[in-house]
């Protein structure tokens, strides 16, 4: 798709404003092995002709992973299974069986910690678990997880969170790469 086409495509499929200055001029392809966030590569594949649920799975749960030293050990655990279920070593019924001990755990820690890359890193656990392909949630568990990396960052004794930020989303892009195909659009 050259970039006209493609231009045309993220209007059509309502993109942020970010993302079109950002692949403005580029073909998909160019767009695809040049973009530093994860969180639109996991929006622009489930916008995608070919889209497929395990890959997703597993993409969001490694995504997750790049904050796992922050989770609870339920959402820990959860993620594990996401992978697996990713892998096709987990059934769906596992899968929702994790999304609720995951969500269990996110609302734990969400009395009060609203703040916190624990809270952050929760929720991109659950939103890795979760099975459904949505359009709006499909970038959740990169951009939790670059929150969680950015409230860590503020945490340590380097105060400038959006390195932190910036590294994360350079992370999950590259795990998207890794596990999803390039999108296919009509």
């Amino acid at each position: 798709m050259n970039a006209q086409e493609f231009a045309k495509k993220l209007n059509e499929l309502n993109a942020s404003d970010d993302m079109l200055v950002f692949f403005k001029d580029k073909s998909l392809q160019e767009a695809w092995m040049t973009c530093y966030r994860g969180a639109w590569m996991t929006w622009l594949y489930v916008n995608a002709e070919n889209c497929d649920l395990r890959k997703l799975v597993l993409c969001r749960a490694h995504q997750a992973n790049t904050v796992q030293h922050l989770m609870p050990l339920d959402c820990k655990k959860a993620v594990d299974v996401a992978i697996a279920f990713g892998e096709g070593t987990a059934t769906e019924e596992e899968l929702a069986n994790a999304d609720r001990a995951s969500a269990k755990a996110f609302r734990a820690v969400a009395n009060g910690n609203h703040r916190t890359g624990t809270y952050s890193a929760a929720r991109a656990a659950s939103a890795a678990t979760n099975l459904r392909i949505e359009k709006m949630s499909a970038s959740e568990c990169a951009r939790y997880a670059s929150d969680a990396a950015a409230g860590e960052g503020y945490r340590s004794a380097d105060t400038c969170t959006s390195g932190f930020r910036i590294k994360n989303m350079q992370l999950t892009a590259e795990i998207a790469r890794r596990f999803l195909p390039m999108p296919i659009f009509k």
